[in-house]
């Protein structure tokens, strides 16, 4: 199964995603992608990243 986790916050915005198997494993698994935008009044940033 895979999972986007979205977080929010006043001046970004993050996002992985999760693939997650029928058994919770013990160690959270690594990103298979993910992004980021953080901004500050007039500038923005976009950063993508793949696995």
């Amino acid at each position: 199964m895979k999972i986007l986790v979205l977080n929010s916050g006043s001046s970004s915005q993050k996002t992985c995603l999760y693939e997650i198997s029928e058994t919770l494993p013990e160690d959270p698994p690594a990103c298979l992608w993910e992004g980021k935008i953080e901004w500050d009044g007039e500038v923005a940033a976009t950063v993508v990243k793949d696995a």
